[in-house]
């Protein structure tokens, strides 16, 4: 995973960056209004998001965090979730899916 893409994901939790990093906070409030509800849903039921991965580093993401006894969930992502200066990336790599896990046994 580069460091954008890092940087990506630390951004979805932190709107304060977001806003730096993308240079525009409404783009910011945007991500953050339409990330939110879906994040919340999840969080819900337990899940915690980890990390963006590419189907070259999916695979092992995943059989990881079941071998560490979690639940795995993939999502794709949408380019509501990034700024509209990333949406080209994003574009440009479908086979990207957010990792959310938690422990065995389902919702909390």
């Amino acid at each position: 995973m580069t460091r954008r893409h890092l940087a990506t994901v630390r951004m979805l939790d932190e709107p304060e960056r977001a806003r730096s990093w993308c240079g525009s906070t409404r783009a910011a409030q945007r991500m953050e209004a339409t990330t939110r509800s879906r994040r919340e849903e999840l969080a819900q039921s337990g899940w915690t998001l980890r990390n963006l991965c590419d189907a070259a580093r999916l695979e092992e993401a995943r059989a990881l965090y079941l071998s560490l006894g979690l639940e795995v969930h993939l999502e794709a992502p949408s380019e509501e979730d990034f700024d509209a200066a990333c949406a080209e990336c994003v574009a440009s790599c479908p086979s990207q899916r957010f990792v959310y896990t938690r422990r065995a046994g389902g919702e909390r």
